[in-house]
């Protein structure tokens, strides 16, 4: 395994404890800190973006707003998830993500869809 690939289960192993201990440290902001959270925000965008998801997923360990909903943070770390190609591993942040707010069941089935091929045990064709 690449350094790369053990510092990358590393924060996977950060980010699933987090996410059963109910996310990521969440604290109050003045409005200057919101501020500045929300252009880094932006940037963890721009960087799942442009393929550097190591990078997004680093910044998703930041202490989070108290005001941003629960659903974001797992939204976003499944959406990582899903560009490495692992979308067993986005699954479960975007199960998260669908338990915090059910809106979003579609990107859930999206995701499991891709898990099971049509045909296979469990889906109906057409399903």
């Amino acid at each position: 395994m690449t350094d790369r690939e053990q510092d990358r289960l590393r924060g996977l192993s950060v980010d699933l404890y987090a996410l059963r201990e109910g996310g990521p440290k969440r604290i109050q902001m003045s409005q200057e800190e919101l501020a500045k959270w929300h252009q880094a925000l932006q940037s963890t965008d721009a960087a799942l973006d442009n393929g550097d998801v190591d990078a997004a997923l680093a910044s998703l360990r930041q202490p989070i707003p108290d005001s941003l909903p629960a659903y974001v943070i797992p939204f976003l770390q499944a959406r990582c998830w899903e560009k490495l190609g692992d979308t067993e591993t986005a699954q479960v942040f975007m199960n998260e993500a669908q338990r915090l707010d059910p809106g979003h069941v579609l990107p859930v089935l999206s995701l499991l869809s891709r898990l099971q091929p049509m045909g296979a045990p469990g889906m109906k064709k057409g399903a």
